[in-house]
């Protein structure tokens, strides 16, 4: 599970937006590809402000390993990191909308690993955690590969919903606030109240300057060990969600599933990421007539040039009109992050 290139959609609101053919009390839905799970999240969290159904999600996520992509070659274009960094920041994420994400954390996330970081106590280490089959020796590290995206990095799923009162915030405070409210809300099922967020750290430097260093090596060879968990398992207080269930598939489902009589017109709602367009004929046998198609764009993709954008789009309206998909509103690669189809 790594992250995805598009904010994170409460499913039950979508529904009811387009008063779509599925009025029942249980909702099914398809998950292709999102890498994380902040729909499942978002909808949860938001559950208490729909009436009570039933919702299962079935997910369909890629198990295979990713080797490091879409990192830019010093020689392709300019002549050192923070070149290539500055030219990704400011002609390409600042030009698509990208407002809270700041170019010192998206700098400090291209160098060191590190996405969301506080002002009162800034990390000095990178962060290995994408590393594959992490083995110490000696006074370094030796592993197998390193998984997920480094250009991009996971800003967009919770750091986009920019408002009056946030526009001023950094990528990692509207992150933390957007997580927080549907922690709250999962949990009492009502929302949060706008001075619990961030009261535990001093809101005076919540609109602060972010000031950062790239670790030195002495940091960066210091030892990772895990420390015994001193939270015994007993002691966590879960909180228990009804009417939620997740069902997990492997990826060669989406090749199977039109085949089996039990998926045909099964999903009233339908999630799929870009890079996925070209698994449309197997999903859409799978959804209802009257069902929603979701189709993320590339609009947050850093290697995405804006040509791209429209040759992308062109290929999804394409591969939709010929699967039977209609669209619900006009599309604009360079606005929208999200097309909306309907069966």
């Amino acid at each position: 599970m790594w992250w995805g290139y598009s904010p994170a959609l409460d499913i039950q609101s979508e529904v009811n937006k387009y008063e779509t053919n599925c009025p029942g009390e249980c909702l099914e839905v398809l998950i292709v590809g999102a890498g994380d799970a902040r729909h499942i999240l978002k909808t949860v969290a938001s559950s208490y402000l729909h009436h009570d159904r039933i919702i299962i999600y079935n997910v369909v996520e890629s198990t295979l390993e990713q080797v490091a992509r879409s990192i830019l070659l010093l020689s392709t274009s300019l002549d050192t990191n923070l070149g290539v960094f500055d030219w990704d920041y400011h002609m390409i994420l600042k030009s698509r909308g990208v407002s809270n994400l700041t170019l010192q954390e998206y700098r400090f996330w291209r160098n060191n690993g590190i996405a969301f970081t506080w002002i009162e106590g800034e990390s000095v280490r990178s962060n290995p955690t994408l590393l594959n089959n992490i083995i110490q020796h000696g006074p370094g590290f030796i592993h197998y590969t390193y998984l997920g995206d480094i250009t991009n990095g996971p800003f967009f799923a919770w750091a986009l919903q920019e408002t009056k009162d946030n526009h001023m915030y950094r990528a990692a405070d509207v992150a933390e606030q957007e997580v927080m409210c549907s922690i709250y809300a999962i949990r009492t099922k009502e929302p949060i109240c706008k001075d619990l967020i961030g009261s535990h750290r001093d809101s005076c430097i919540l609109n602060g300057t972010l000031v950062v260093e790239t670790p030195n090596k002495e940091m960066e060879q210091e030892s990772w060990k895990t420390k015994r968990n001193k939270y015994k398992k007993d002691d966590i207080s879960w909180t228990d969600i009804k009417n939620h269930k997740v069902i997990f598939h492997p990826m060669a489902s989406l090749e199977s599933f039109k085949y089996k009589e039990e998926y045909v017109n099964r999903f009233d709602f339908i999630w799929t990421a870009h890079n996925t367009v070209k698994q449309l004929p197997n999903l859409v046998p799978l959804l209802k007539k009257g069902g929603i198609v979701l189709v993320e764009l590339q609009k947050y993709l850093v290697e995405s040039r804006e040509e791209n954008l429209q040759c992308f789009l062109q290929e999804l309206k394409s591969v939709a009109q010929a699967n039977g998909l209609c669209e619900i509103n006009d599309i604009n690669a360079k606005e929208h992050c999200i097309a909306r189809f309907c069966k």
